[in-house]
C-alpha cells in the first residue's frame, strides 16, 4: 500500500498482540511495528480513543458460564497517574514526509466492582447496540474490562464497553407481570423467575457514542462523573447507576436511580493491571502525592481528593479549609474499616472544613475534634467539625465518624435575614434541602450549653437522616432564628448521654432534638437575672421528627422553645419514655398550639428494640452481622463490632421477619409476608419485592438451604406434610410426611453436606431428617436430652461443619447433636445473639456486658470474654 493510499483511508484496523485497534479518522496514518501502534499524525489528528476489539475466537462469561480464561493485559509501559487517556503516547521522530509519530499504547481498563463483589459487564463480542449491562461474578474477561476515558477538565468521563459505550436508555418502562397460577392448596405457581411489582427505573445499555450530549434526550445519557464510589449522570448528579433494587442475582440489570448513598449505588474501579492507577486524573491521594492541605486548596470541580485508609492527620494548618466547588473528600470507611482521621489539637478554636459552594461531598471520614469534656470552659468552646452554607446545593455529609467537638459536629447556616420568619407555610416541595447530613455516626459531642451533633442555624434547611447519635448534648439542636428547619428521618440515638453540670439540683441531661426560641430565660427577684438563652418567643419555621429511634430513658427526646411560624410534627417515632417524659414543650408559648404530636407514635415501648436481635451477613464479607429492627426503621452493625448502619425505612419488627440468601450472592436477605404474599428485602437495604405467595402464616415456616444450592429455600409443616419452596419462588413441594411442626423442630446441617437438615426429638431420640426430605430413622443422633427442640440453639460452636445442639442462651451444648451436655463458660452479661462474628471457625456467643452498652463475644461459645463492639449498641 502506498503513502497516498494509505492517507485515504477513513477507517484503519491493525492488531498488537491479542488486541486490535480501530482509528476511524481520515488522513490518519497506523503502521504496525514491534507489537505496537505507530502513529503518524503530520496529516490529522487521531480519532478521540483507540477501541479495542478482541479477537472473536475469545469466550466471554456469558457464552460459557465460568469456562472463559482471564484476558492478559498487554504489558506496556504505563503513564503517569495523572495522565488522560488522550495523553497516552510516546514522542517519537519527526518525518519530513510523515511528520510527528506518537507510540499509542492500550487504553488502561477497569473492572467495576459493586459493593456486593460483583463486576459490571456487558456481554462478550461483537458487542451490540441495545445490550443490557448487568452484574456478574468478577472473571476478567473482556466483558468486564472498561475503558474510562476523560473527556474535559471537569473530569467527566464516557464508559467504553469495547466497540460501544454505557448510555441510558431513554424512558421509562412498566414492569412486566410474571403469568402466574394457583395449584390445588392455595401456593403460587410462579416462574423461576422473581416476581416484581416495583417501577422500573430506565436502564443502562450499551450504545454508539453519540454527539457530546449531557441531557438525557433521544435514549442518550452516557456521560458520567465519577466521585469514588459513585457513578453520576454528569448533567444531573442526583442520580447514580446503581443495582437493580439491590439485587445481588447474576445478570441483574443496572439502572439510573435517585442518589440515596446506599450500597446499591457503590461501586469500585479497579485496574485490571492490579495498578494503583485511578479512573480519572482528578483522583489525589493523600499523603502520597499531595498533603491534606495543599490537596484541598488545589483542587477544581471533579477533584477527589482520597486521604489513605491507614493514615491518621492531626491537621496544624490555618483552619479552616475551603472545600471548592464539585469536590469530594473521601476515606474508606465502611464494613469493618475504621476509615482516615483528621483531628485538630486540644486549644482549637474554629471550623476544620468550611463548605460554601455546590456538590461537596464529605464522606467516608473520622473527623475528631479537640475535646470531649462536658465543662463549659472557655477553651475549645466554638470548634466544630464542617460548617455548611445552605445556599450551596448537592452538598452531603455522609458515612463519617464525627466526635469530640465542643460547638457542634455539623453546622449548617444561612443568611442572617430575615431575622423572624413570616412565612407560616410548610416549607416542603417549595424549599429544596440543599444540605444532607446522611448515614453518619455523631457521638460525644457533649460540652455544657453547646455540644450539638447537627445544628441547623439561622435560615437554614437541612435534611439530617439515618444516623446514629449517642452522646452528644443534643443530637439535633435548630438555632430558631429566622425561616429555620429541619427534617430528622430515619435517626437512632442511644441511650447514653452527658450529664450536664448546672449546679446542684439543675444538674441532669438535656434532650435529644430540640428547637431554640429566640429568647432569654430570665429569673425576677425585683430585678431580672438572665439565666440562660433559647426559651421563649419565636422558633423557626417548620421541623418534622419522624421515624426516628430514641433509646435514651434518661431525658426528653424532643423539646420545642418557643414559637414555630409554621408548625412542627412528631410522628411515626419509637420512643421507651411515656409521651409526657418524651415530647415537652418549654417556655413556647402559642407554640403548644403548633406542636403536632400524632398518634402514629410509640411511647413506652418494651422491650428495648435491642434486646431482640437478627444476625446474618449483610455485606457479604463472609462474617455475621446484627440486625435491628426497631419498628421506625432498621440498622444493621457490621460483626457486631462496627456502630449501628441505617439499612431500610422499613417498620417490620424482628418478629415479623426471616432471614436467608434467597438469591445466592452470600447476603442475608429479609424474609416477611402481607397477607398472601411473600415479600424479600435484598440484603435488608431494598424495598420489598414480591417473589412468591401463599395461603399458610408465616408463623409456620423456616428458612434454610434444604436443596443445597446456595439459595435459601422455605420450609413448610402443616401438622401432616412437610413442604419446601425451592429458592421462596417456587411451589411448596412435599418432601416428607410428618406430624411435627416448625415450632418443635430444629434446622442445621448435621451431616456436613451444606444442606438444611431437619432435627427432632422422637421416641426418646434426637432424630435427623436429612435435607428435610429422608426418613427420621435414617440419621439417629443419641437419646434425647430434651422433648423438643423448641428454644434450642442449633449452630456449629466448634467450626467442624457440623450442626451442634445448645440450650437457650447458650448454657451447654451437645456437640455434633451426638455428645452430653458440655457446659460453656458462664458470661458477664446479657445474652444478645449467635454466630460467625470473628475470625475463628465456630460460630460465636454476643452478648451485652453488664453495667455497659457495649457488646462482648464468648468466640466459639468457649473462649475468654473479650469486647467486641467498638461503641455503645443500644
Amino acid at each position: 500500500m502506498t503513502l497516498a493510499e494509505m492517507k485515504s483511508l477513513s477507517s484503519i484496523t491493525a492488531w498488537s498482540g491479542e488486541r486490535s485497534f480501530t482509528m476511524t479518522r481520515a488522513n490518519t496514518v497506523v503502521v504496525l511495528f514491534a507489537s505496537a501502534l505507530i502513529v503518524m499524525v503530520g496529516f490529522g489528528s487521531v480519532g478521540p480513543l483507540a477501541q479495542l476489539s478482541p479477537p472473536t475466537s475469545e469466550t466471554s462469561p456469558s457464552q460459557a458460564e465460568g469456562t472463559a480464561p482471564p484476558v492478559e493485559t498487554p504489558t506496556a509501559e504505563l503513564p503517569a497517574s495523572s495522565e488522560t487517556i488522550q495523553e497516552r503516547g510516546v514522542k517519537g521522530t519527526f518525518s519530513p514526509q510523515l511528520g510527528n509519530m506518537k507510540l499509542l499504547l492500550p487504553p488502561p481498563t477497569f473492572a467495576v466492582v459493586s459493593y456486593g463483589g460483583k463486576c459490571l459487564d456487558f456481554g462478550p463480542p461483537p458487542q451490540v447496540t441495545g445490550a443490557p449491562v448487568f452484574i456478574y461474578p468478577c472473571n476478567g474477561t473482556v466483558a468486564q474490562q472498561v475503558v474510562v476515558q476523560e473527556i474535559n477538565d471537569r473530569h467527566d468521563v464516557i464508559l467504553r464497553a469495547g466497540t460501544k459505550v454505557l448510555g441510558v436508555k431513554g424512558g421509562n418502562s412498566a414492569p412486566s407481570v410474571l403469568s402466574r397460577g394457583i395449584d390445588s392448596m392455595g401456593f403460587a405457581l410462579l416462574q423461576a423467575q422473581p416476581f416484581t411489582t416495583l417501577t422500573q427505573l430506565p436502564p443502562l445499555e450499551l450504545q454508539d457514542e453519540q454527539s457530546r450530549q449531557t441531557v438525557l434526550s433521544s435514549g442518550a445519557g452516557q456521560i458520567f462523573a465519577l466521585d469514588g464510589d459513585s457513578i453520576m449522570l454528569a448533567a444531573d448528579r442526583t442520580r447514580v447507576v446503581q443495582v437493580q433494587n439491590n439485587r445481588g442475582a447474576n445478570r441483574t440489570p443496572l439502572v439510573l436511580g435517585p442518589r440515596n448513598l446506599a450500597d446499591a449505588e457503590f461501586w469500585t474501579f479497579a485496574a485490571t493491571d492490579k495498578s494503583a492507577r485511578k479512573p480519572t486524573s482528578g483522583f489525589v491521594r493523600v499523603p502520597q502525592e499531595k498533603d491534606f492541605a495543599r490537596a484541598v486548596n488545589e483542587a477544581r470541580w471533579g477533584t477527589v481528593v482520597e486521604v489513605d485508609p491507614g493514615v491518621s492527620l492531626a491537621l496544624t494548618t490555618p483552619l479552616p479549609l475551603s472545600v471548592p466547588e464539585g469536590v469530594t473528600i473521601r476515606g474508606d470507611r465502611r464494613g469493618l474499616r475504621f476509615g482516615p482521621e483528621l483531628s485538630v489539637p486540644q486549644g482549637f478554636e474554629g471550623t476544620m472544613l468550611d463548605i460554601r459552594f455546590s456538590d461537596v461531598r464529605v464522606t467516608g471520614l473520622r473527623l475528631r475534634g479537640p475535646s470531649r469534656s462536658t465543662v463549659d470552659e472557655a477553651s475549645n468552646k466554638d470548634a466544630r467539625a464542617i460548617d455548611v452554607l445552605d445556599s450551596a446545593t448537592r452538598v452531603l455529609i455522609d458515612h463519617n465518624d464525627i466526635s469530640d467537638w465542643p460547638a457542634q459536629g455539623v453546622r449548617v447556616v444561612m443568611a442572617d435575614e430575615p431575622a423572624v420568619c413570616n412565612d407560616h407555610r410548610d416549607p416542603r416541595g417549595a424549599r429544596p434541602n440543599n444540605v444532607r447530613v446522611t448515614r453518619n455516626f455523631i457521638h460525644h459531642n457533649q460540652k455544657q450549653n453547646r455540644g450539638y451533633g447537627v445544628q441547623a442555624h439561622i435560615n437554614s434547611f437541612p435534611l439530617i437522616d439515618g444516623n446514629t447519635f449517642v452522646s452528644n448534648r443534643h443530637a439535633i439542636e435548630a438555632s430558631g432564628t429566622g425561616c429555620t428547619n429541619y427534617l430528622a428521618w430515619n435517626n437512632l440515638v442511644l441511650a447514653a448521654a452527658p450529664l450536664q453540670d448546672r449546679a446542684g439540683p439543675f444538674n441532669g441531661y438535656t434532650h435529644d432534638f430540640d428547637v431554640h426560641g429566640t429568647e432569654r430565660l430570665k429569673l425576677d427577684v425585683g430585678f431580672d437575672i438572665d439565666l440562660t438563652g433559647g426559651f421563649g418567643g419565636a422558633a423557626g419555621q417548620y421541623f418534622e421528627i419522624a421515624r426516628n429511634t430514641f433509646l435514651g430513658t434518661n431525658r426528653q427526646n424532643f423539646d420545642l422553645r418557643g414559637e414555630p411560624s409554621s408548625m412542627v410534627e412528631f410522628h411515626h417515632n419509637i420512643s421507651l419514655r411515656s409521651l409526657g417524659d418524651a415530647v415537652a414543650c418549654s417556655y413556647c408559648g402559642n407554640g403548644i398550639k403548633k406542636l403536632k404530636v400524632y398518634d402514629t407514635n410509640r411511647f413506652s415501648v418494651l422491650p428495648n428494640p435491642t434486646a431482640q436481635l437478627g444476625v446474618g451477613d449483610f455485606d457479604g464479607d463472609e462474617r455475621d452481622d446484627l440486625f435491628l429492627a426497631t419498628g421506625a426503621a432498621w440498622y444493621y452493625a457490621p460483626a457486631g463490632n462496627a456502630d449501628w448502619r441505617f439499612l431500610n425505612a422499613q417498620t417490620d419488627k424482628i418478629d415479623t421477619l426471616l432471614f436467608g440468601d434467597f438469591d445466592g450472592d452470600r447476603r442475608i436477605d429479609v424474609f416477611t409476608q402481607r397477607g398472601r404474599d411473600w415479600l424479600v428485602s435484598w440484603a435488608g437495604a431494598s424495598p420489598w419485592e414480591k417473589i412468591n405467595e401463599s395461603n399458610p402464616a408465616l408463623s409456620e415456616f423456616r428458612i434454610g438451604d434444604f436443596i443445597g444450592d446456595q439459595r435459601a429455600d422455605v420450609f413448610y409443616a402443616d401438622g401432616q406434610r412437610w413442604y419446601v419452596s425451592d429458592g421462596g419462588v417456587g411451589p411448596f413441594v412435599h418432601t416428607q410426611d410428618s406430624s411435627f411442626r416448625a415450632a418443635s423442630l430444629g434446622f442445621g446441617d448435621f451431616n456436613g453436606d451444606g444442606k438444611t437438615d431437619v432435627v427432632g426429638s422422637t421416641s426418646g431420640k434426637w432424630m435427623v431428617s436429612l435435607n428435610a426430605s429422608g426418613p427420621w430413622t435414617g440419621y439417629p443422633l443419641r437419646s434425647a436430652l430434651t422433648k423438643t427442640m423448641a428454644g434450642m440453639i442449633i449452630a456449629d460452636f466448634n467450626g467442624n461443619g457440623r450442626a451442634d445442639i445448645a440450650q437457650a442462651y447458650g448454657k451447654s451444648v451437645s456437640y455434633d447433636g451426638r455428645g452430653g451436655w458440655t457446659n460453656m463458660p458462664a458470661r458477664p452479661g446479657m445474652f444478645a445473639a449467635v454466630g460467625r462474628f470473628d475470625t475463628n471457625p465456630g460460630a460465636d456467643i454476643l452478648f451485652y456486658w453488664t453495667g455497659y452498652n457495649y457488646l462482648g463475644i464468648q468466640s466459639s461459645g468457649v473462649g475468654a470474654p473479650q469486647r467486641q463492639s467498638r461503641q455503645d449498641m443500644r
